[in-house]
């Protein structure tokens, strides 16, 4: 009886005010929801405070992350909006007790609510095992976002077909049946999707990118960080700080470059070369041979040579052959052995399971190229460039003390200083 009479109260009040049937229900279903989403907002308020609030404190006192991930996406925030809407549609047919034709109506508005709803509180929690997935060592560079989206893509899906059967009164599975008839539209839709989700899978099946690789690709003018995987793009951080997104399925179809072995390994690529003129090469005289055994890095050296080639040298010292001889030393030799002994004692080099050596290439137009092909313990930009500078500063230093000149092209100084004199000279004569 009591609940009767609360369900008609605003009916009849309004009734009693000399109002039509009409406004009369209008008004009483106002009023009656009204009241209702009011007193189940503030219970579901004062529960989310009581809730919310332990589960802070609890949380504080544990060692695991993934609780303070909950609070931190709203997970139970909309855990209680859910109870809220249980509760509402619970008293709907309290409330429409006397108005039995809208009871239906409301009930199925309140199951459309009630999907999303869920479908937000399983977004709040694929989204907290996504953040904690991401603090587990082993996992932080794996494509996360990758899968967490695919779940997400499933779980509208899913709602979508949900949201359908109730407002239709069709089955799921004859929506699904509906939709297989769509399928290549379906397919067109979600390409990329599908795409991005089966490189995702064989990104992480191979082992190619993770999060946190050094990575160039040529076609997009990419040459940076990797900061996230998502389930359709790549973003990659370039060293000027600008953001490229890449398909993710073009880790599969296209060429790109991982620095992740270089930097794994401890050891840095230096290849560079020192051009010299080649009209400065020539062979050694005794003289300067003696001069240069004084250096302490080709002291020994140029001792064994003398010991081993010594005897044959006085005796070639006493026809012509002495230059021709191919025993004896030439300037660019020695140069090239005192970068190698040079490159030997930098202990900032790797010596063992890397290369190193200085090698003569094929000369060209620029030169002749003695090449530095060495492996530097630092791998970070900022240390290596430093490095580089220190080696060949030294390097072209010490070129003048072989008697070698390092190619390069005239410039207005030299034009000055050694053509124009002869031109003038050429002119003073004529005249």
């Amino acid at each position: 009886m009591l609940a009767d009479s609360f369900t008609n109260y605003f009916y009849d009040f309004f009734k009693g005010m000399g109002m039509n049937d009409s406004l009369a229900i209008f008004l009483h279903l106002v009023i009656s929801l009204v009241l209702l989403l009011l007193v189940t907002y503030l219970v579901s308020r004062i529960f989310r405070l009581i809730l919310i609030n332990s589960l802070r404190s609890i949380s504080k006192r544990t060692k695991t992350q993934f609780d303070d991930y909950l609070l931190k996406h709203n997970f139970f925030s909309n855990l209680s909006y859910l109870l809220l809407l249980f509760v509402i549609k619970a008293f709907i047919p309290l409330i429409f007790a006397s108005f039995t034709d809208y009871i239906p109506k409301m009930e199925t508005f309140m199951d459309v609510l009630l999907v999303i709803v869920m479908i937000w509180t399983l977004r709040s929690l694929l989204k907290t095992i996504n953040s904690y997935l991401k603090t587990v060592d082993r996992l932080k560079d794996k494509p996360i976002d990758s899968y967490i989206q695919v779940f997400m893509i499933f779980t509208w899906i899913i709602g979508f077909v949900l949201v359908f059967s109730i407002l239709t009164g069709e089955t799921p599975w004859e929506f699904l049946t509906a939709l297989g008839a769509l399928s290549a539209i379906i397919l067109l839709i979600f390409k990329d999707s599908i795409l991005g989700f089966v490189a995702s899978i064989q990104v992480a099946a191979n082992d190619t990118v993770r999060i946190g690789d050094w990575i160039t690709m040529q076609k997009f003018n990419t040459d940076g960080y990797v900061q996230k995987i998502n389930l359709n793009t790549v973003l990659v951080q370039n060293w000027d700080k600008t953001i490229t997104s890449i398909p993710t399925y073009y880790l599969n179809t296209e060429p790109f470059t991982n620095w992740r072995g270089m930097e794994d390994s401890g050891g840095r690529r230096i290849k560079r070369s020192v051009f010299i003129r080649a009209s400065s090469v020539r062979f050694l005289t005794p003289e300067e041979i003696d001069e240069l055994e004084k250096i302490t890095i080709l002291k020994d050296y140029i001792q064994d040579w003398k010991k081993n080639v010594g005897k044959k040298r006085v005796e070639d010292s006493k026809n012509k052959s002495f230059f021709t001889n191919e025993r004896n030393l030439t300037n660019i030799g020695v140069y090239r052995t005192y970068i190698n002994l040079y490159l030997r004692q930098r202990t900032d080099i790797h010596q063992e399971n890397f290369l190193l050596i200085c090698r003569q290439l094929p000369s060209t137009p620029q030169g002749i190229p003695l090449e530095v092909y060495a492996f530097s313990k630092h791998v970070s930009f900022l240390d290596i460039e430093p490095q580089k500078g220190d080696i060949f500063d030294h390097l072209f230093a010490v070129v003048p003390l072989f008697s070698l000149e390092v190619f390069e092209y005239p410039s207005g100084k030299d034009g000055r200083s050694k053509q124009l004199p002869a031109i003038y000279n050429i002119g003073a004569n004529k005249s």
